[in-house]
């Protein structure tokens, strides 16, 4: 990623976001207070479009462990691992910190995608998971908003 653009970042309250998938994102943390079990219905149905972040207390930002193979960056990437796009650590801090979901707008930086750069904007979800060996993760559902082309990148 280019160092020279940031990333644009603005929290949203629940009744801002647009995307089904964020809001039963939500309504799932809510409902099992990100408790991780195998038999959960509602993670399941999620869980093709889930990210899932470790929070191991070293690494920052957090890394990346699996991309859902229907979300759409696994759709936009080739299911290749973006770690670059969690760059913009603040919300996965604040989820840290507080242990309630964050909702957020990013316009991120430029992102390498295959030959060409491009940017996006989408709606991020993120809440605090844990397993029953009592692991933290990050639980991350994004929906892409836009995808535009880095046109500095094609002329170069």
């Amino acid at each position: 990623m280019l160092k020279r653009s940031p990333v644009q970042v603005h929290s949203l309250q629940p009744h801002q976001v647009r995307s089904k998938l964020l809001i039963s994102g939500l309504k799932w943390w809510e409902s099992s207070s990100g408790r991780i079990h195998r038999h959960d219905k509602e993670l399941n149905a999620l869980f093709p479009a889930l990210q899932i972040c470790a929070d191991n207390g070293r690494d920052w930002p957090p890394p990346v462990l699996c991309v859902g193979p229907e979300s759409d960056f696994a759709r936009l990437f080739g299911g290749k691992i973006i770690n670059a796009l969690a760059c913009d650590s603040h919300g996965y801090l604040q989820v840290r910190q507080t242990r309630q979901p964050v909702i957020e707008y990013v316009r991120s930086r430029p992102v390498e995608m295959g030959d060409e750069r491009v940017w996006l904007s989408y709606e991020r979800l993120i809440v605090p998971g844990s397993l029953s060996s009592n692991r933290e993760l990050y639980l991350v559902l994004n929906k892409i908003e836009r995808v535009l082309r880095d046109l500095d990148a094609v002329s170069a």
